[in-house]
């Protein structure tokens, strides 16, 4: 392996786990979002099941209480699972080897132009390999694509693939909880200008 070879393995590592904690602090705030939104939801439709408005009768009646406590129940599933995740603890472990990786990072970048011996290109592997061994928690590929559209020049990408990659990202990562967030609403919506 040369010291070329080598510093572009470091610069992608740790380019691709600092994206893996942006991703996972973004998922962490989202997925909090999503629970205490949908949990509102639950709450004000129980309160507007005291007192319904024109179109809204059904959730008065013996469906919408059942239907009130299904999604009680189901929110209840979804923030117990949600929360065994442990994104926001997960993204600290990356952004620590992300930095821990900069350092070694930092020093290949000074050498690289200089001439080094096999025996210290050797001793920077086994530093990046004990850093990579002491974090269990690995980025996922999509991490590393959207570290490569972000660099498309580096990567030789066109701006359509690098394009696909950001889209293929935030559908991965965001759609989900925009999605829970925004089909009571909008089922909502529809049920009630059916019934006007």
């Amino acid at each position: 392996m040369t010291i070329e070879n080598f510093y572009k393995i470091i610069w992608t590592t740790r380019g691709a786990r600092f994206q893996a904690h942006k991703r996972l602090n973004s998922v962490d705030r989202l997925s909090s979002w999503t629970i205490n939104l949908l949990s509102i939801y639950i709450t004000g439709i129980g309160l507007l099941a005291i007192s319904p408005p024109d179109g809204l009768a059904a959730i008065e009646s013996k469906t919408g209480t059942i239907l009130i406590s299904i999604l009680s129940i189901l929110i209840l599933v979804i923030s117990l699972l949600e929360s065994s995740q442990k994104y926001a603890s997960a993204a600290d472990r990356m952004h620590s080897c992300a930095k821990e990786l900069s350092t070694i990072y930092h020093k290949v970048a000074v050498i690289k132009s200089s001439p080094i011996t096999d025996a210290d290109l050797l001793l920077l592997i086994e530093s990046y390999q004990a850093i990579i061994d002491k974090y269990d928690d690995n980025h996922k590929p999509i991490d590393f694509d959207f570290f490569r559209a972000s660099n498309k020049s580096e990567f030789e990408l066109n701006w359509f693939e690098a394009m696909l990659l950001k889209c293929h990202y935030v559908v991965r990562t965001h759609f989900l909880y925009i999605m829970a967030i925004l089909s009571p609403i909008i089922l909502l919506i529809i049920y009630w200008k059916q019934k006007l």
